[in-house]
């Protein structure tokens, strides 16, 4: 998903105070929603919340009675009755999951003018777009208008111009005898804009929702446009991308026996979050040219440790904080996609700065200073920055040779095999020779936590579970990954 941004090009007077108009009218019916939302708070909290456990926006619409739809009409809002509809009950997920932290008085008493939401591309209503491919331009077709509006006029000829729908049929656009609900507009924009504009013309199926946005007393159209992305390949080798003190970034690359290939860094002394894409560039060309995996630290539930108070009682800490960690995860995550590559993976941070990445020993007290890792066990050094990419880097390999246990008893004068984590209580017919139907089970296993997911995600061992489910899945050669004690 990528969102590009035209300027409607000098609007007339007439056309800009259609939008005005139509900004006001949306955002004035969106506080409405709000208040009355405000009001029934409690009963939306109750009632709309998924058998998942969290609030989704397609359930939230269901709030919106017809009621409250024929009480929107007042503030002439008809064109745009659907997407209103999707656009608050978005934000109103949001605030119950949380992830507005506002909540939803805020988004009251935060009030400003709304930009105008389109949920969908069309011909006939929300938006399109249309070109004139004698002049190489294209133009916005915006409906704003309900049919009592004083501001329809009649429509005019386009003075000459051939302008076509970008859709798949290419239709001519012509005048209506009606007056018209909608606008059309000329755009402006850049070269990477016009790119994604080219490829809608061969491709329109790619321009989905937009908004119309008012800044600084100018007009834009920003439209989400879906690009569909082959298949990744599957990884050559692994980089662990980790914080540092002095640095940045560092990052390691391994192969998939763990041997280091390359180890790279990122210094930003004087670091600040406007330089987070020039490092995710970097990182994303050095990933695309050894074909790697991409590895982060999960600093979400806990921290990595690497903040560093020496004897002195000074204290060492990341040049890149834990938020601008995770927005590097976010824009090399959407990059990474956008290239046709695989999404990274984020692991547990913890113990990476202060596991050896020689005999894997981890202790608190292999930590010897702010900048060095002295191992207790095998005596070997290393720079603690280093240490850390290397371990996030290796942490798959470790992963995947992980066993799962399965612990064999004799019940009531039966073999069976059982992990109380992923569900398994197995009894074989032979158990000398059951190994065909052993995989049959762990198939059934695998099927049993799909079908009761929703069950599953409320209880406290869902994450390790899923993890254990996953590996079985991903795992060709399950038996490789049995250990039976």
């Amino acid at each position: 998903m990528k969102t590009i941004e035209l300027k409607l090009y000098r609007p007339s007077l007439s056309k800009r105070n259609i939008m005005n108009e139509a900004l006001e009218n949306y955002s004035r019916a969106y506080a409405y929603l709000i208040n009355k939302a405000i009001k029934e708070f409690d009963d939306i909290k109750d009632s709309y919340k998924s058998s998942a456990g969290y609030y989704k926006t397609n359930d939230i619409v269901k709030w919106i009675s017809k009621e409250t739809l024929k009480e929107l009409n007042k503030f002439g809002v008809e064109p745009f009755k659907d997407s209103i509809k999707i656009d608050f009950s978005a934000s109103l997920a949001g605030v119950l999951n949380n992830k507005i932290s506002r909540g939803i008085e805020g988004l009251q008493t935060n009030f400003r003018e709304r930009p105008i939401y389109f949920c969908r591309y069309s011909k006939n209503r929300n938006y399109c777009l249309l070109y004139d491919e004698e002049n190489n331009k294209y133009y916005a077709k915006i409906y704003l208008m309900n049919v009592k509006n004083e501001k329809r006029k009649k429509a005019v000829l386009n003075l000459g111009k051939t302008l076509r729908y970008i859709t798949g049929d290419k239709e001519l656009y012509k005048e209506c005898d009606g007056k018209r609900s909608f606008i059309i507009v000329p755009l402006a924009f850049g070269k990477w804009q016009e790119e994604h504009l080219k490829e809608a013309l061969k491709n329109p199926q790619i321009l989905k929702t937009a908004r119309l946005i008012k800044r600084k007393n100018e007009y834009y159209l920003a439209i989400n446009i879906v690009r569909e992305v082959e298949e990744a390949a599957e990884p050559v080798n692994f980089m662990g991308i980790s914080r540092g003190i002095n640095k940045a970034i560092n990052y390691t690359i391994v192969d998939k026996m763990g041997s280091i290939i390359f180890e790279g860094c990122e210094i930003e002394e004087n670091f600040t979050k406007d330089k987070l894409n020039s490092i995710a560039n970097k990182l994303i060309k050095k990933a695309g040219e050894y074909k790697c995996q991409a590895i982060f630290e999960r600093l979400i539930d806990k921290g990595d440790n690497l903040t560093f108070k020496d004897k002195q009682g000074k204290l060492y800490i990341p040049i890149m904080n834990c938020s601008s960690y995770n927005s590097l995860y976010d824009i090399i995550k959407s990059k990474l996609r956008a290239n046709g590559m695989r999404s990274p993976i984020r692991v547990s941070a913890v113990s990476i700065f202060n596991t050896c990445p020689f005999c894997v020993r981890h202790s608190k007290a292999n930590r010897f200073s702010s900048e060095l890792l002295i191992c207790t066990s095998c005596g070997k050094s290393i720079a603690v920055e280093k240490a850390g990419s290397i371990n996030l880097a290796r942490k798959l390999i470790h992963y995947s040779n992980e066993k799962i246990p399965i612990i064999v008893k004799n019940i009531d004068k039966r073999i069976a095999f059982i992990n109380e984590e992923i569900g398994l209580e197995y009894y074989p017919a032979n158990p000398f020779d059951c190994q065909a139907e052993f995989m049959k089970e762990i198939d059934n296993v695998i099927a049993r936590f799909y079908e009761n997911i929703a069950l599953e995600k409320q209880k406290e061992n869902y994450k390790k579970k899923l993890s254990l489910i996953k590996r079985l899945e991903a795992n060709k050669n399950i038996l490789k990954l049995i250990e039976s004690n």
